[in-house]
């Protein structure tokens, strides 16, 4: 499957948003800085004609200051000059612009987490490195393996989770922390304990925002923008059955007769530990025609005829690449420069990660802190030792 370019996920740094204000900084310093040198020149103070000029220059100045600082604080103009935005994605800046930074953040702790994932727990050949220091998933996203299914749940997830976060941190303009999902009180077996309402995460709309975003990212009418978007919501999903209700006790002497309560989003690990489960269960699919109108495309998994998936089951098409060389058509990197486990069986072995290669052993030393005395009063001496370290790199 060879999917057009309509529609592609791109994740270009909306932190661009903010450089617009930098800019804005300095355009305001030259305009301040023109009429200052002109008021100290002394052409200034000995000829009327230079000091109504003068005046003239300072009030066109300020105007144009104003005009630049509108430009350049303008939705409307700011989106549509982002480099690789579909029309889709610059109506999603433009609609909610004040949210752009915050969705980035989470965007890069997804591909930390799916990094994290694919890389350190049990090393695979494919570890969310691209070749495209531009993008996070954006090659990826265009297919239909269970890679691309991971890559949008875990994006999805993320933008839950940040918005969320960023919300009750008031970071974000538009919103705040949210009070109403907690109960205000809650009666135990040994009698009746008061909750009071805490700042809690915003997962509602950490969820309409990221549900919206994924809809501005993709167009749904090749199958893998129907995966896309069914992949996505899995991750939505995760994280609002995950969310979880801390409290704090007050009360004299430690008791607990009076708690605070608030609910908080998992942190990404917990996600990314869930949703790598699924991956490595995800179901292969086949997208066919649906019933009716409302439903013009259907799952149905290959291995049970005409079975649906399940809701919180990442789903695939494609048969996944084997990832062992860099490929610069869809900028994953290969396994070249890897470092392997040259004693494991599992796919972070040599044998496996190196694709048949082979691999070099490179030694290297390294100093660390050792014969450790603790001096009185009140320091730990340490002396420097070497150790000789040995790893094994993929050919």
């Amino acid at each position: 499957m060879v999917p057009s370019n309509e529609g592609v996920f791109i994740t270009t740094p909306f932190t661009t948003l903010d450089h617009f204000s930098s800019i804005r900084t300095s355009a305001m310093r030259v305009t301040l800085l023109i009429p200052l040198l002109l008021y100290f020149s002394p052409t200034c103070w000995y000829d009327p004609l230079h000091m109504h000029l003068y005046g003239c220059i300072v009030y066109l100045l300020v105007i144009w200051c104003r005009v630049v600082e509108t430009s350049l604080l303008d939705p409307a103009a700011i989106c549509p000059s982002i480099p690789g935005l579909t029309s889709r994605q610059v109506r999603y800046c433009q609609s909610y612009p004040w949210i752009m930074n915050s969705i980035q953040r989470a965007l890069e702790s997804a591909r930390e987490q799916c990094t994290n994932q694919f890389s350190r727990y049990g090393g695979t050949r494919w570890n969310c490195s691209t070749s495209n220091s531009d993008s996070v998933f954006k090659p990826i996203l265009r297919a239909a393996t269970k890679e691309a299914a991971f890559a949008w749940a875990i994006t999805a997830a993320g933008v839950v989770a940040g918005v969320a976060r960023d919300c009750k941190m008031n970071l974000l303009k538009e919103c705040g922390c949210r009070r109403g999902d907690n109960p205000k009180s809650v009666k135990k077996t040994t009698g009746e304990q008061e909750d009071w309402e805490g700042c809690s995460d915003d997962v509602m709309l950490g969820n309409i925002q990221a549900k919206k975003y994924i809809r501005a990212s993709i167009i749904p009418k090749e199958n893998v923008d129907f995966l896309a978007i069914h992949n996505a919501e899995v991750g939505r999903r995760f994280v609002r059955r995950m969310v979880s209700k801390e409290c704090k006790c007050h009360g004299v002497s430690g008791s607990c007769a009076l708690r605070t309560c608030w609910t908080e989003v998992p942190d990404m690990k917990s996600v990314g530990d869930a949703l790598r489960t699924k991956y490595e269960k995800a179901e292969r699919v086949n997208v066919v025609d649906g019933a009716d109108r409302k439903r013009n495309k259907k799952l149905e998994l290959t291995s049970e005829g005409n079975a649906t998936p399940k809701r919180n089951d990442l789903v695939y098409e494609d048969t996944s690449p084997p990832y062992c060389s860099h490929n610069s058509l869809h900028f994953y990197l290969g396994t070249e420069g890897r470092s392997c486990n040259v004693t494991s069986a599992l796919p972070d072995g040599c044998r496996h990660l190196c694709c048949g290669r082979g691999y070099d052993k490179e030694k290297y030393k390294e100093e660390y802190a050792c014969e450790c005395e603790f001096e009185w009063c009140c320091r730990v001496v340490c002396q420097t030792c070497t150790r000789e370290i040995v790893k094994y790199v993929c050919k």
